[in-house]
């Protein structure tokens, strides 16, 4: 299917393990989306991938809605536009539909 750009499921599942890794670095009020671990093991052995996010638990719970992250990121594909940073609460309001595939919102959508 064209919709997943040739992903498959294992690929979603590291992409969604590098993104919520980065929230180990909160400890360190900083999270750059730029240094993610790309794990190509989580794409190929479940036991790698179950070991993977059952390592994230610990860190989640020492986390707190009030933290202030700084959060660096690219948002254009331009090597001339510098990277960005924004500051704000882990617990700060978010468009509820941030980070949904299409297909979810349109489900909720018709709900």
């Amino acid at each position: 299917m064209s919709v997943y750009n040739g992903a498959t499921i294992s690929q979603h599942m590291r992409h969604i393990y590098d993104f919520n890794s980065l929230c180990r670095n909160a400890a360190s009020r900083q999270i750059d989306y730029c240094k993610r671990n790309r794990n190509p093991n989580i794409e190929q052995f479940t036991q790698s991938s179950l070991n993977a996010f059952m390592a994230l638990e610990p860190m989640l719970h020492q986390m707190h809605e009030e933290d202030i992250v700084q959060v660096i990121s690219d948002f254009s594909t331009d090597p001339q536009v510098s990277r960005k940073a924004v500051s704000f609460t882990l617990g700060c309001e978010v468009d509820p539909n941030l980070g949904k595939a299409p297909s979810t919102v349109k489900y909720e959508r018709s709900l």
